[in-house]
């Protein structure tokens, strides 16, 4: 059954965070993901290929691209990433 429910992401560049939320269909936040050190823009067309203004319309997805960096023991760099196509259904 599909709900009312929604995915809503917001990336600030300048603390280089990427938070991903569900929320209610009355704007309420349910749930809340934040992704700390982001290394480059989170949001694509499709994988390497960088969001444009209308591509979401055409396309009907968008891909979520999650990299990031963290430091661990003696200083070692832990690079990861994550890439998630989320389908459009609702217009």
């Amino acid at each position: 059954l599909l709900s009312d429910d929604y995915i809503e992401y917001s990336y600030n560049n300048a603390s280089a965070q990427l938070s991903r939320s569900l929320v209610d269909d009355g704007g309420s936040v349910l749930k809340n993901w934040v992704f700390y050190n982001i290394t480059e823009a989170p949001f694509y067309s499709a994988v390497g290929v960088p969001l444009e203004a209308g591509d979401i319309l055409s396309s009907k997805k968008l891909v979520v691209v999650i990299a990031a960096e963290n430091k661990i023991r003696n200083n070692l760099i832990l690079n990861y990433n994550l890439t998630e196509e989320v389908k459009v259904r609702n217009e």
